[in-house]
């Protein structure tokens, strides 16, 4: 989700508006399943195409609200143009989406009546840059570290029965992939896809590597490594560091298979010479040892 966010906002599809639908406020009180917020997106797919507009959205099914609601509430972050985004334009956007809660809001046979009794079922907000970082509060513990989400947000979102996130197919992991080919094709990209063992044998090096320089900063400290070999190996390192951001992945390996031998000669030779100055001066001073006692017991 985090990933469509970013493309929808390169590709021109800036999810900027923040739609909420609380079903307990519909007649049918509740959404279990996720068909009737299947409907309800569905159906402002077709009334955007109407004017005009791509529907580009994440979207996610949250079953506790503030951690003493069982009824289901979803989230949605969705595309909408400038033009779309205040005035009476926008006006029309919350009408849509209030028609469709109403139609599919309804119980079974109901033909008639709104199909919510009260305006909260649904809050439409336009955001200037959303990040989407509240879509994802209900992934747990690992998503909550690793995209560093606000304290106030890490509560656990409750059982959900089916899909509880997901994205539109415009920018979802098939479309990423195809934009991709097709600016690697126009020279725009330099990208290259690893595969299962070489990410591995890349974790794995870069693990190497990053010991390897805890090692060095830790023998600068406390061994005074000379500052023109540490900021040389400093200086490999950040290049390395520059390979991998670029997404050449087969450079960044070798680089660092390269920074690890340097690094594993530059402390063996070190440690040679610290070893060798340390058995010199204890040998220097057992000899002015004896030297002192020989001529205390001439004495």
């Amino acid at each position: 989700m985090m990933a469509a966010v970013l493309f929808a906002k390169s590709v021109g599809l800036a999810l900027v508006a923040h739609l909420t639908i609380h079903w307990a406020c519909t007649d049918v009180g509740d959404d279990p399943d996720g068909k009737l917020f299947a409907k309800v997106r569905e159906g402002l797919d077709k009334w955007l195409g109407r004017q005009g507009v791509g529907f580009a959205a994440v979207w996610a099914r949250e079953r506790q609200s503030g951690g003493q609601s069982d009824v289901e509430h979803c989230h949605m972050l969705f595309h909408l143009p400038h033009e779309y985004r205040a005035g009476k334009k926008l006006h029309k956007v919350e009408n849509a989406i209030y028609r469709l809660i109403s139609r599919h809001g309804r119980r079974d046979g109901d033909k008639k009546g709104d199909g919510y009794w009260a305006d909260e079922v649904a809050k439409l907000v336009i955001h200037e840059n959303p990040d989407g970082k509240y879509l994802i509060k209900g992934g747990g513990l690992q998503v909550w570290k690793r995209f560093r989400l606000r304290r106030e947000h890490r509560r656990w979102q409750g059982l959900i029965h089916g899909k509880r996130c997901g994205t539109t197919q415009n920018i979802g992991p098939a479309a990423r992939r195809c934009w991709n080919e097709h600016q690697h094709r126009q020279g725009k990209v330099h990208e290259q896809r690893p595969t299962k063992h070489s990410r591995l044998a890349f974790r794995r090096r870069l693990s190497i590597a990053s010991c390897g320089l805890i090692r060095i900063v830790r023998t600068a400290l406390y061994d005074g490594l000379s500052s023109t070999l540490a900021d040389d190996l400093h200086g490999k390192f950040l290049g390395d560091l520059r390979y991998i951001l670029g997404l050449q992945i087969v450079t960044a390996l070798s680089h660092l298979g390269l920074y690890v031998v340097g690094l594993q000669k530059a402390l063996c030779k070190f440690t040679a010479d610290r070893k060798v100055h340390i058995l010199r001066e204890r040998a220097r001073r057992l000899q002015h040892f004896d030297v002192c006692k020989t001529t205390g017991h001439d004495s």
